[in-house]
């Protein structure tokens, strides 16, 4: 049987350790190739921020898709009467728009760098910081919704700003490591 041959299986799994049953005769050795793949026994601080992060995005996506809906159910809008950029659109509308294009732009870095953490076993690096990155997009987004105010501009400059600092420290770090 492949399992007697020495492979990565063997290395980590005994041989006593495979049930029976020959649905799950190898599920325990593969779930620990997996983990020891991931590197993780858990989902790190990493992966939830990145998944908030999509999820986030996600839902305001959703968020125009219903908004836009409405507009064309009300017979206010035509299905394709919409400009992309949301420029066309009452105000709520436009910030909307312009919140979730932010997210999307800003995820080239932010989760580029925990993607790239995350790919090359170092989440140990993000993982301290990551909520706080999470924590920043959604103060920016929300405020963004809020107003466009002179001082809800530079409140969300400043959680901007924390999102690049964050991940360039990230980025540095992760360099310095394989440096």
């Amino acid at each position: 049987m492949f399992w007697q041959q020495k492979s990565v299986t063997e290395k980590v799994c005994s041989v006593s350790e495979l049930p029976t049953s020959e649905f799950y005769r190898y599920k325990p050795c593969l779930d620990k190739i997996i983990k020891m793949n991931l590197g993780e026994d858990e989902m790190s601080a990493t992966i939830l921020a990145l998944t908030g992060y999509i999820a986030w995005t996600l839902l305001l996506l959703v968020t125009i898709a219903v908004y836009r809906t409405v507009l064309v159910m009300q017979k206010n809008r035509l299905p394709n009467g919409f400009k992309a950029d949301g420029s066309d659109s009452p105000e709520f509308g436009q910030r909307l728009t312009r919140a979730q294009g932010n997210c999307a732009e800003s995820f080239v870095f932010t989760g580029g760098v925990m993607l790239l953490a995350l790919a090359t076993s170092s989440s140990a690096i993000t993982d301290p910081l990551a909520y706080y990155l999470l924590a920043a997009r959604l103060v920016q987004s929300i405020v963004h919704l809020l107003s466009t105010s002179v001082l809800a501009v530079q409140i969300r400059f400043a959680f901007f700003v924390v999102q690049v600092v964050i991940s360039g420290y990230w980025l540095l770090q992760i360099m310095s490591k394989f440096a």
